[in-house]
């Protein structure tokens, strides 16, 4: 659980990556993860497969949830 704490701003970034509708715009002369990166494979129980899973969902989930 301590490695999770540590690294769920990646994963937050993640899944702001892989939102469409996201406002984060790739650097210049940087490579554009989001053309490559895989989407987000883990969801809620009950999470609708249509539905994104944005940064903010991801960041309103607990350690117990």
């Amino acid at each position: 659980m301590r490695v999770f704490e540590h690294f769920r701003w990646l994963i937050a970034e993640w899944c702001d990556y892989k939102d469409p509708n996201t406002t984060k715009d790739a650097k210049a002369n940087k490579y554009d993860l989001r053309k490559d990166l895989p989407p987000f494979p883990y969801r809620p129980t009950g999470w609708k497969e249509d539905v994104v899973f944005t940064r903010a969902d991801f960041d309103g989930m607990s350690i117990e949830a």
